[in-house]
C-alpha cells in the first residue's frame, strides 16, 4: 500500500489546507474566528462549504435562529456559528481532499459518476447518523464522501490490477471489493484507511473508512456500520457509480448495531434523496434535478 501512495507526490502529505483546519480540531480553546479563519484562505473550498451550509439539511438549524442571521449564511463565521466549529472543520476536511482526485482517465471510471455515488453515501450516513444518534453527523457525511477514495488510488496508480480486479469481479458475480483483496491483496476500504492514517486524520473517520467492508475487525462497529449501510443504499439506488456493479450484502452486524430495520431504513430514503440532490448541487452548481 505504501509504494502505491509513494509513487504519487500529492498523496505523500495531506492538502495544506487540512493542516489548517487540523489545528482547529486539535485546539479545544478554537473560537469561530479560528475556525473561519483556517477556511478563508482557499476560495473553492468556502465556497464550496457555504453552498453546503445553505442546503436544506441545515434550514431547520437556521429556522431556530430567525432573527438572529439572513436566510442566507453568506460568510464563514455565521456558517461556523449555525454548524458548529469543530463540524465545519470537520466538513471542510473531506471537502478540501475532493480537488486532488479530479484527473482520473475516463476510461477508467466516470468522475461525475464517482462523486455522485461518493455523495449519495455519504448523505446517507449523515441521514443514518442523524437517525441512530450514533455518530456525528457532519462525521458521517465526511466519512461517506471519503469511503472510496481508496479506489481512485488504485485505479490511478495500479491500472492493470484494478482492471483485473473488475474482470474477476464480472466473471465471478462477487462485488469488486472482494475482487480487490484478491488482485491487489487488499481492497479499497483498507488503502484508503492507511491514506488518512498517514494523513493523520481524525482516527474515527480513518476508522469508518478503513473498516467499512469489515465489520468484524474494529472493536466497536456503530461508526464504520453506519458508512457501510450508506455504501449499500447508494449501490442499490443507484446513486452514481464506482466501478462496482454488484450489491454487497448488509451485515447482520451492521443491522444489530445500529438498530434499524428494513421499513425502517426505507423510511429515510426520501430524506437521504433530498441531501443528495442538496449536496450535488453544493458541490456541482450545474446539477440538475435527482441523480
Amino acid at each position: 500500500m505504501d509504494a502505491l501512495l509513494r509513487d504519487e507526490p500529492q498523496l505523500v502529505s495531506p492538502p495544506e489546507v487540512y493542516l489548517r483546519i487540523s489545528e482547529v480540531l486539535g485546539n479545544p480553546a478554537s473560537t469561530v474566528e479560528d475556525a473561519a479563519e483556517s477556511i478563508k484562505h482557499d476560495p473553492s473550498l468556502a465556497a464550496k462549504l457555504l453552498r453546503l451550509v445553505n442546503s436544506s439539511y441545515y434550514a431547520r438549524t437556521m429556522r431556530a435562529m430567525r432573527g438572529r442571521f439572513p436566510a442566507k449564511i453568506d460568510s464563514l463565521s455565521r456558517a461556523v456559528t449555525v454548524v458548529g466549529a469543530r463540524q465545519l472543520a470537520t466538513l471542510a476536511l473531506g471537502v478540501s481532499v475532493l480537488p486532488l482526485f479530479q484527473d482520473i482517465p475516463q476510461n477508467w471510471v466516470n468522475m461525475r459518476l464517482f462523486w455522485e455515488h461518493s455523495v449519495g453515501c455519504a448523505a446517507a450516513a449523515q441521514a443514518l447518523a442523524e437517525a441512530t444518534g450514533l455518530v456525528n453527523p457532519e462525521t458521517a457525511f465526511v466519512a461517506g464522501l471519503l469511503h472510496d477514495i481508496g479506489r481512485i488510488i488504485a485505479f490511478k496508480q495500479a491500472p492493470a490490477h484494478m482492471a483485473a480486479a473488475m474482470r474477476r469481479a464480472e466473471a465471478e458475480g462477487c462485488p469488486l471489493h472482494l475482487a480487490e483483496r484478491e488482485v491487489l491483496g487488499f481492497d479499497h476500504a483498507a488503502l484508503g484507511g492507511h491514506l488518512l492514517q498517514k494523513w493523520q486524520f481524525p482516527a474515527n473517520l480513518e476508522k469508518m473508512v478503513r473498516y467499512h467492508h469489515d465489520l468484524d475487525e474494529p472493536f466497536i462497529i456503530d461508526e464504520p456500520a453506519v458508512v457501510h449501510l450508506a455504501d449499500v443504499v447508494a449501490t442499490a439506488m443507484g446513486w452514481g457509480g464506482s466501478g462496482n456493479r454488484r450489491i454487497p450484502a448488509v451485515e447482520p452486524a451492521a443491522w444489530a448495531a445500529l438498530g434499524l430495520t428494513g421499513e425502517s431504513l426505507a423510511g429515510l430514503v426520501p430524506d437521504m434523496e433530498e441531501r443528495l440532490a442538496d449536496t450535488m448541487r453544493s458541490f456541482f452548481p450545474d446539477h440538475q434535478g435527482p441523480p
